[in-house]
């Protein structure tokens, strides 16, 4: 039987290789092996050759004799980014798969479902904890040369992977405790999302620069790390070739490997059919208040909204960084203004122009509109029945996309008038350029999408990254860039700054009019055919 569900658990990993999303057929052998092949080179080359480098530039450390300190910092790296790669799976492989209540119906001992589930997470840490360890020892073995002590090495990235499985089985035990108790899970979704993307961007940003840092003061690197992080100083011994810390290593990995299987045996069955504490809802008399219809349908996309992680995720960005932006300029404007100043002091001028273009890029990276339509789906009918025009549905998905980008927009605009002390006249344009590129931005996006929905998805993240009309609408936010840009660039050869902004303002709001026309008259008529 552990035979048998290890080999579906298996198919399930590798489930999206064999079997199309959308139709749940299964895909032809050609488009399989394409799949494969492609998930292959991005793990070798890509994500694999980023760690082969970084092993790589770190061979001087190595040449040192400080090879402790470059395993303690590549096994460290392994170990985090197995667990990262690993750590949700491990949550919805082993607590919340589907199949949980159909399997423990079934006369299967408990022990087998999850040796079986185990096994999967631990292929899944593996692969990502491997494209880290293996590319350091090779670098390792191709540099010292260490020979029969080379075999500690080996031994401790088999125990790496081992570790990612135990932390990995904490962590995603931690990931179902909090997961019962949340109505929303989307919000820590989205928030553990932007930390992870905030810290690899970070990372990648500042990588040269933390590799040269290690390496130019290795010495003192070195003293730190044994004096404040001694179970990595002797993590690092044991890569590097000694005996008696790779026995011990072991031992203790192993032992904690039969801890963990001992208290999972204990709580897995509590967990997997636990569904939280509901709260019993005692009714309270209260005076309702009326709502109008504008509002309602408004509240209704705010709530699909915040409840779709993929939504948030692909789709709002742009607001992120706009707030970003705008704390950074207010922290920072000294700065900005004294490098502009060194470049040249007449670009000090044109600034608050930079500024207000660059608030327009970051407004065209939200496309809220773009799949607003195909996020109905097969429920589009109940929009269609409610006793509202069509227009007032269609309103209501500009407005949506209008509080999650025009607000920050305009929070940005206003930090950027406090930081940079523009005159009156360009404080205005600054403020109300971005305002109505925003609305071309909701409308251009709302009008492709009415053009090429896709109401036929299977999940959400199918409609809102797998679509032709995503991309389209992404592609119209940087035309109308190219447009304001070049309206500007041919303006100021014959009008002051402050005027061709203007002029520019003026091309993007005739604009806006046009789509916002052919939205009410030829969009509605057509969303009312879908």
């Amino acid at each position: 039987m552990l035979k048998t569900l290890i080999k579906k658990q298996l198919l399930e990993l590798n489930k999206s290789f064999f079997v199309d999303r959308k139709t749940g057929k299964g895909k032809s052998a050609r488009s399989a092996t394409f799949s494969i092949v492609l998930f292959i080179l991005l793990m070798i080359f890509a994500i694999g050759g980023m760690f082969c480098y970084m092993s790589y530039s770190m061979r001087p450390l190595i040449t040192y004799g400080m090879s402790w300190l470059y395993f303690a910092i590549m096994g460290a790296t392994a170990a985090l980014f197995g667990v990262f790669g690993s750590v949700f799976n491990t949550y919805s492989s082993l607590y919340d798969a589907k199949d949980n209540d159909l399997l423990l119906s079934m006369p299967i001992p408990v022990r087998d479902i999850m040796a079986a589930r185990l096994i999967g997470v631990y292929l899944m840490g593996l692969m990502y904890s491997g494209v880290v360890v293996i590319p350091a020892v090779g670098v390792y073995f191709i540099t010292a040369h260490p020979g029969i002590s080379g075999i500690t090495a080996v031994i401790m990235a088999v125990m790496v992977t081992v570790l990612v499985l135990i932390l990995s089985c904490i962590l995603g035990w931690v990931v179902a405790k909090i997961a019962v108790k949340l109505k929303n899970k989307s919000i820590i979704t989205v928030i553990v999302s932007i930390a992870f993307l905030g810290g690899y961007y970070y990372v990648y940003f500042r990588a040269n620069e933390i590799i040269t840092g290690i390496v130019t003061n290795s010495a003192a690197v070195a003293a730190k790390v044994r004096a404040s992080a001694y179970p990595l100083y002797i993590f690092g011994k044991a890569f590097a070739g000694d005996v008696l810390p790779t026995i011990i290593i072991s031992l203790i990995i192993l032992a904690l490997l039969a801890a963990t299987w001992l208290i999972m045996s204990r709580t897995f069955l509590k967990l997997v059919t636990s569904s939280g504490k509901t709260a019993k809802t005692v009714y309270k008399e209260k005076t309702v208040k009326q709502q109008g219809t504008d509002r309602a349908l408004l509240r209704r996309e705010i709530n699909h909204f915040l409840s779709s992680p993929s939504y948030m995720l692909n789709c709002s960005l742009g607001a992120l960084f706009m707030i970003a932006v705008a704390v950074f300029s207010l922290i920072k404007s000294d700065w900005f203004i004294g490098v502009v100043t060194r470049m040249d002091e007449d670009l000090l001028e044109y600034a608050p122009t930079f500024a207000c273009l660059l608030l327009c890029l970051l407004s065209s990276m939200n496309i809220l509109t773009a799949p607003a339509i195909s996020l109905e789906g097969k429920s589009l009918w109940i929009a269609r029945s409610l006793p509202v025009t069509s227009w007032q549905i269609l309103r209501a998905k500009l407005k949506l996309h209008m509080l999650f980008t025009a607000v920050p927009a305009l929070i940005c605009s206003i930090c950027f008038c406090i930081a940079l002390k523009p005159e009156l006249l360009m404080a205005m344009v600054m403020i109300i350029l971005p305002q109505i590129f925003t609305l071309l931005c909701a409308v251009s996006g709302l009008r492709v999408n009415i053009r090429m929905p896709n109401l036929t998805w299977s999940s959400e993240s199918g409609a809102v990254k797998q679509s032709l009309g995503i991309m389209l609408a992404m592609c119209l936010g940087w035309a109308y860039i190219i447009v304001l840009v070049a309206v500007y660039l041919f303006a100021v050869q014959v009008l002051p700054n402050v005027f061709a902004l203007m002029i520019a303002t003026a091309v993007i709001a005739i604009i806006t009019v046009i789509s916002f026309s052919r939205l009410k008259r030829k969009g509605v008529k057509r969303f009312e055919t879908l």
